[in-house]
């Protein structure tokens, strides 16, 4: 049989690579005329002799993340008729590196397709990057169902090993379900991590030098024991503990560790990352306890005699048992917080669980790992508590914050001034260009209102509260919008000097620029003149923000965040969606994301120029002072303030810092019951430990309210003091800053892998 005659109804069009098993071709349905893929499995003897069978039970296994097959052949040749996908995971790897969430959803939508599989008795045998791909709408499409390899006579690249279990890559294997939770693992550790699992070049370049199948597999099964599985969070920090925990597990090479069943893992993913409590037999038998309570309770005798039991129990040492059992239940649920999350957050969950069961060590020993790895963290003082739909903004010296929204407070250094809130609610504010004034309208009044004198200056007549507010730079106009209306008013008399038409509704304005959004983002002068227009076709803006100066303009959808300079070419994207952003007056941008971190990038580059900054609660927004100096950072449970970058301290003279420690006034307290409670540090030079101590000292003297030095000195006291330097003393090290073608997708050519590197 010839293989044109044997598609039937299909024509080749064009080649889109080949693989291990035979070719793909991109080809047309010729009577519907839809484009579908083409894979001709030329090397049949390479896959599983069951696999050939069954044409039509696998035909009917549906599963929406399983790719479909419309049709299949055994003959001479062995075809499959799939849809036409329009990528692969192994080409996105980028992009799952940089949002582990969307790897996730991934991973568990590849898990749903192998369990479908699982459940009418096929193994999918052969999952790797490049056979599990992406609809139009990125869903995932499992694809090379019934390809499973036998290893005799399965040739591959030495890349693609490292998918295969080690009990599949012996001689004679027989499919089982636990090869695919270890290629489930295998795959999503690699696109996390740019790297295969336990891969390393030496055992690339030993596999290589092998020509026969079955030498290659005896060696790669020999070899795999001595090579240690990297955590994966090490590679990419990014990635929550739980998630990285499933994955090595997946790994382990005992069939026996592994998840039994990948149903299994889709119940822990549920219960653990999106928080379904477990679904109970109401048939399962009663737990002993329950059983003894139930029968002691059906009499009212034996109730009252239980009930006086407690009742004793419970007024002597019973009481102290309970509150610390208590106590430990509290503290785990702190030190399983911080495994989830990071830096500065993750330590003050060890915190807390430390101080509720000081004699724990791990969370001691947890606090201490990552003040270890990272000394630097800033922590910012409190002001209050957040509620629906407020926000947050500073002055331009940082001097005051506003928390505007239902119940507005206004801080001055810290201090709360309360003149404000008879203003009643504030839809929108912006502070003077000289800090003097704050302009706030809301459902009431629209005012300005004079810090210094604590008073209303002017009072504007609007026939709605402004949706959006800006001040001129000279500080003589302020600005409103609402709907699709802008109006100028004198800032002295509240008069309107200027009303300005837009072509949309606005969605942002500056001092002197407005954006309205119809299908795109339109930005426009106050006379009218189109400056720049931000094409939206079918994205859907999640941000539009001017900076200060209505300069630049960020925009962001679902994927990315583009920064835009207005009235000129430039356009800078960045490599990541936000929901806010905070500029200041130089190159720099806070950008917020959908997983609540901030993350400080530079305007000129697109790239980030700090780590990321979180918060147990997560971050919603952040607003800068102009000065770029201080920060107001708004979570889901409050407000808080401090400095907007760590303060650097000069070197003592003679030692060399690796890192510069940040001490700020308000934080001096947190941080250094924090080292306390971990009970070590990075190792001191004689010249650190000196400077260090002074310079608590000094933060003492001049923050004796706000720090609490004894905490710290009581930590170093508890230190054996280093012996004294030689007279030359040596530096510390230097700390490293924290296709296959036979896939039915257009990319199935073989391609170098992305391999994401950390940031």
């Amino acid at each position: 049989m010839s293989r044109e005659k044997a598609l039937k109804g299909y024509e080749r069009k064009d080649y889109l690579g080949s693989g291990s098993f035979g070719e793909v071709w991109k080809g047309l349905h010729t009577e519907s005329g839809r484009d579908v893929a083409i894979k001709m499995l030329s090397r049949r003897r390479a896959i599983h002799p069951g696999c050939l069978q069954d044409r039509e039970e696998r035909l009917q296994i549906l599963c929406v993340n399983l790719l479909s097959q419309e049709d299949l052949e055994v003959d001479e040749d062995f075809y499959v008729i799939s849809p036409l996908m329009k990528a692969s995971v192994h080409s996105r790897a980028g992009q799952a590196y940089n949002d582990p969430m969307k790897a996730m959803r991934w991973f568990e939508d590849t898990a749903k397709a192998v369990a479908a599989a699982h459940k009418k008795g096929w193994v999918h045998g052969h999952l790797k990057p490049t056979n599990i791909l992406l609809a139009e709408n990125d869903e995932i499409r499992v694809a090379d169902l019934g390809q499973v390899p036998v290893v005799e006579f399965y040739r591959t690249n030495p890349d693609e090993v490292w998918y295969v279990a080690p009990e599949m890559a012996a001689a004679g294997s027989k499919p089982n379900p636990s090869w695919d939770i270890y290629a489930l693992g295998a795959v999503f550790y690699h696109i996390l991590t740019g790297t295969p699992p336990r891969s390393t070049d030496a055992a690339n370049q030993a596999l290589a030098k092998l020509k026969r199948p079955a030498e290659l597999w005896a060696k790669y099964a020999e070899m795999l024991p001595e090579l240690p599985l990297t955590p994966l969070v090490k590679h990419n920090p990014k990635v929550p503990i739980k998630f990285a925990d499933l994955i090595e597990n997946c790994l382990e090479l005992d069939p026996e560790k592994r998840p039994q069943d990948i149903a299994s893992i889709l119940v822990w993913i549920e219960r653990v990352i999106h928080g379904i409590p477990e679904k109970k037999d109401p048939n399962a038998p009663k737990p002993l306890g329950q059983r003894i309570f139930e029968w002691m309770m059906a009499s009212k005798a034996r109730a009252a005699a239980l009930i006086g039991v407690v009742v004793l129990g419970m007024a002597g040492i019973g009481v102290l048992i309970s509150l610390k059992q208590a106590n430990r239940r509290q503290a785990e649920q702190y030190f399983e917080s911080g495994k989830q999350a990071e830096g500065q957050a993750a330590v003050l969950y060890y915190l807390q669980a430390a101080q509720l069961v000081p004699d724990e060590r791990k969370y001691r020993d947890a606090i201490a790992k990552i003040m270890a790895e990272r000394p630097s963290l800033v922590f910012y003082r409190e002001l209050g508590h957040a509620n629906p739909g407020d926000f947050g903004l500073l002055s331009p010296t940082g001097t005051y914050a506003l928390i505007a929204g239902k119940k507005p407070s206004l801080f001055k250094d810290h201090t709360e001034m309360p003149f404000i809130a008879g203003g009643g609610e504030i839809t929108a504010a912006a502070f003077s260009p000289d800090g003097k004034y704050v302009f706030a309208s809301g459902p009431l009044e629209t005012r300005l209102w004079d810090l210094e004198k604590k008073d209303v200056a002017t009072t504007f007549k609007l026939k709605a509260p402004a949706d959006y507010v800006a001040y001129s730079s000279d500080g003589k106009t302020v600005v409103t919008a609402s709907g699709h209306s802008v109006t100028i008013w004198d800032a002295a008399t509240g008069k309107p000097v200027q009303q300005v038409g837009v072509k949309g509704k606005v969605v942002a304005l500056s001092q002197r620029t407005v954006a309205s959004l119809k299908n795109d983002v339109i930005v426009s002068d106050f006379n009218g003149k189109t400056l720049r227009i931000v094409p939206g076709g079918s994205n859907e803006f999640k941000l539009v923000k001017f900076s200060p100066k209505g300069d630049r303009l960020i925009t962001s959808d679902a994927n990315k965040a583009v920064l835009w300079e207005v009235g000129a070419p430039f356009m800078k994207p960045l490599n990541a969606p936000a929901t806010d952003t905070g500029f200041g007056a130089g190159n720099n941008v806070v950008v917020v994301d959908s997983s609540g971190r901030a993350r400080e990038w530079n305007t000129e580059s697109g790239t980030p120029t700090t780590p990321a900054a979180i918060h147990p609660d997560g971050i919603v927004s952040v607003a800068l002072s102009s000065d770029e100096q201080w920060a107001l950072v708004q979570t889901s449970s409050g407000f808080w303030m401090g400095r907007a970058a760590p303060l650097v301290e000069p070197e003592p003279d003679g030692a060399d810092w690796d890192e510069p420690i940040d001490l700020l006034e308000a934080e001096c307290q947190l941080y250094s019951n924090a080292l306390f409670a971990g009970g070590t540090m990075t190792q001191l030079t004689p010249e650190k430990f000196r400077w260090l101590k002074a310079r608590w000292d000094q933060l003492g003297r001049d923050h004796s309210r706000k720090c609490n030095v004894p905490a710290a000195n009581a930590w170093l006291r508890l230190r054996t003091p280093p012996a004294a330097a030689s007279s030359e003393t040596p530096k510390p090290a230097q700390t490293p800053d924290s296709g296959e073608g036979g896939s039915p997708t257009p990319d199935a050519t073989p391609k170098e892998n992305p391999s994401p590197k950390a940031e």
